[in-house]
């Protein structure tokens, strides 16, 4: 089927400048990632039908098994943190400022990706690795700390089992917070920078999403002249309508409880699976590896480490479809189950394909415009260049038969206030409608 593309949006001023600083600190870091023998390994082992960290706590790769469902997973049960700080501009007529940071990943595309103020799994928050507190950590005990909002959700249910991110967004009153590997940034450039290929990473576009609009705005939600920003305003204006939503939830529920989790197994009894000496564990039917890297990185808790890695055999893609009901925008979302999701169902991408999984069979609708896309690297502390090419397209009129909920943008925010109603990549996708704030 064939569709229709848009002339790119112009670059933001000041985009050039935040990638010169995360080049500055990617130098400063000395980042180097090279494979490693498990073997060879103080800290990790194939111990008990796993690739463990002998703490017990980080995360193991394991094998699961169930209905259609027969791959290794990264079961890390415990509950991150990730926190955007905000504080009030200097000039009244500005909006919010917001605390970023240029964080190292092993695997991010580009080495640094603008990051929340805080990016930390509970294992580095307790510093079970033996370093120092993770980069941001004191924010979450500054004196007159307000919550703006919180919110728990998932990660990618393809590749995790049952982690969650605890979202914050918090606001302070001071003005010279400001360490090494932070900058503020007038909340509206980090919104246009939201169009960048692997500039923002995955964490700070869940973060924002998860904060309420108006908050991020500082004004008028969707005051742009451009048409497109008018019918994002009127669908964000629009009452949320309570008995979709209702029943909505409902369905959620019936399908999450008849939806039968995978079992734990060893992952030698994973049918296709491979378990090397070396710890490469060869899972092509799942469309990646997990590879075992060392990492040299001087900005991080700890200078040298090594760790398991998902290495994904090619790019996914998530799509999001935008047409009109009655009028008013809407967005189409799917009841998306992944075998990972600690609630096993949660709206995800009108379509969608993880790095490495074959290709939806349906197409782009013909005549669809598409509005926005970006290319983006998946959380590069567990996946190693994973990109995913996330898109928003505009269908005309939205068809009640597709098999999708439709919802408007009064509809997503409502349903963001409460946990794990979307997915990692629906997150993503509807980043990308911030620009227009």
């Amino acid at each position: 089927m064939t569709s229709t593309a848009t002339a790119p949006e112009p670059r933001h001023p000041e985009t050039p400048a935040l990638r010169q600083w995360l080049r500055r600190v990617l130098s400063d870091d000395e980042l180097s990632v090279t494979a490693m023998d498990i073997r060879e390994s103080a800290a990790w082992a194939h111990t008990r039908g796993a690739i463990r960290h002998n703490s017990g706590r980080f995360f193991n790769v394991v094998g699961v098994r169930g209905e259609g469902v027969a791959q290794p997973l990264l079961e890390q049960r415990e509950i991150g943190t990730l926190c955007f700080v905000f504080r009030a501009p200097a000039a009244e007529s500005a909006g919010p400022e917001v605390l970023v940071q240029a964080k190292v990943e092993p695997g991010n595309i580009g080495g640094a990706q603008l990051a929340p103020s805080l990016q930390a799994t509970a294992s580095n928050l307790e510093r079970l690795h033996g370093g120092t507190a993770p980069p941001g950590a004191e924010f979450l005990h500054l004196p007159g700390l307000k919550t703006v909002s919180s919110s728990l959700q998932s990660e990618q249910g393809s590749r995790f089992l049952c982690k969650n991110n605890r979202n914050l967004s918090l606001s302070v009153s001071s003005q010279d917070l400001e360490p090494g590997l932070h900058r503020w940034l007038p909340v509206r450039q980090l919104l246009q920078a939201l169009h960048e290929d692997c500039l923002v990473n995955t964490d700070a576009r869940s973060v924002l999403v998860c904060t309420p609009w108006e908050f991020l705005a500082g004004n008028e939600p969707f005051a742009g002249s451009q048409p497109l920003a008018a019918e994002l305003r009127r669908s964000f204006l629009a009452r949320p309508d309570g008995p979709r939503l209702h029943g909505l939830m409902s369905e959620l529920e019936r399908l999450r409880a008849a939806a039968a989790g995978p079992r734990l197994c060893a992952l030698e009894e994973v049918p296709g699976v491979r378990v090397e000496p070396s710890g490469l564990v060869r899972a092509e039917a799942a469309g990646f590896l997990v590879r075992h890297v060392q990492v040299h990185s001087r900005s991080r808790e700890v200078k040298c480490w090594d760790q398991p890695i998902v290495d994904s055999l090619g790019e996914g893609r998530a799509e999001l479809f935008a047409a009109r009901l009655g009028k008013v925008l809407h967005f189409g979302f799917q009841a998306l189950a992944e075998p990972g999701l600690s609630r096993h169902v949660e709206l995800g991408p009108s379509q969608a394909a993880a790095p490495g999984e074959p290709e939806p069979v349906a197409g782009i609708p013909a005549g669809a415009v598409l509005l926005a896309a970006c290319r983006q690297s998946d959380e590069g502390g567990r996946f190693y260049q994973d990109v995913t090419t996330y898109r928003l397209w505009d269908l005309g009129e939205a068809r009640p038969d597709s098999g999708l909920y439709w919802l408007t943008l009064a509809d997503i925010c409502a349903l963001l206030r409460g946990d794990g109603v979307f997915t990692n990549e629906a997150r993503t996708l509807l980043s990308l409608v911030l620009r227009h704030l």
